[in-house]
């Protein structure tokens, strides 16, 4: 009786794939009430979840592969082992996946995921860097850090050459621009952004110096976080946020006049009246704006 049992399951588990593949071949409906994209809940994941919650976690695990090697594919079968507890068949998974497509964002994180839960420190490191070089960013730069500190890695050197990478990206994308618009000075931003989120002011505050350029919003972040040793140059960062918001600025002004206020606050008396004068000059065609200015 097991024997025959057990003679059944190929074809039964045969006759689940054919059945998955016919739905698979089904268009998905396009109904345009629905808050889910079309096809979000077609007749195949409906089908994948009643194997799942029959148990059959095989059989559903042979539905999802029949995708492979598709990007997503690879994704959907790593995050179901993940989520069944089988962990060497995800790691397995992932960089197989990885393999196959070596630059996909979410094969990435998937394979970071598997190296730091099951102790890869050095691989982590590895990674995370060639993710760094290729999207620089604020938690990027973080990330690799502490993957760096994880691999007992010397952090202090592994600052300072982001730092240096940081600098030749600003030196690389500066040309192209400087010839094309006649603007001088690097765009700091990226690494100023970075100085801040580790709260090296001053280092920060070094590097925004013109001609260097810098987002209104890094410049913002910056002066309010400087102290009150610096607040010359808190005043003057926010006046030079103030002065590239006016080219674009329209009425009501409100943000624009916002700053003033917060600029107003950082200055005496007689540099706040002659300040406010030079304002009125200089926009007196922005009548809104002038007429929203706080009295001397």
């Amino acid at each position: 009786m097991g024997r025959s049992a057990a003679s059944r399951r190929p074809a039964a588990h045969a006759a689940k794939l054919a059945e998955a593949r016919r739905l698979r071949r089904r268009a998905p409906c396009d109904d345009r009430h629905e808050k889910q994209p079309a096809g979000l809940f077609t007749l195949e994941q409906l089908y994948l979840h009643r194997l799942e919650a029959e148990g059959d976690i095989d059989g559903a695990l042979a539905v999802l592969r029949e995708d492979l090697p598709e990007a997503g594919a690879f994704a959907r079968v790593t995050a179901f082992l993940e989520r069944h507890g089988r962990l060497r068949e995800a790691f397995a998974n992932a960089e197989a996946a990885l393999k196959a497509h070596p630059d996909d964002d979410r094969l990435q994180r998937d394979m970071l995921c598997c190296y730091e839960r099951d102790g890869w420190a050095d691989e982590a490191l590895a990674l995370r860097r060639k993710r760094f070089e290729r999207w620089p960013g604020v938690e990027a730069y973080g990330e690799l850090l502490r993957a760096g500190t994880a691999a007992r890695c010397d952090v202090d050197a592994l600052r300072k050459e982001l730092h240096a990478m940081l600098l030749a990206r600003e030196q690389q994308l500066a040309a192209p621009v400087r010839g094309r618009a006649g603007r001088a000075g690097h765009d700091v931003t990226l690494r100023v952004d970075v100085l801040c989120m580790e709260q090296r002011w001053a280092e920060a505050l070094a590097i925004v110096q013109p001609p260097a350029r810098c987002q209104p919003g890094t410049l913002r972040t910056l002066a309010r976080s400087l102290g009150k040793q610096h607040q010359a140059q808190r005043i003057e960062l926010l006046r030079r946020v103030l002065a590239e918001a006016m080219q674009t600025a329209a009425s009501p002004y409100a943000a624009e006049l916002k700053l003033v206020g917060e600029i107003c606050a950082l200055l005496d008396a007689g540099a706040r009246a002659a300040w406010l004068a030079s304002l009125r000059a200089e926009f007196k065609a922005k009548r809104n704006f002038v007429g929203g200015l706080p009295a001397d």
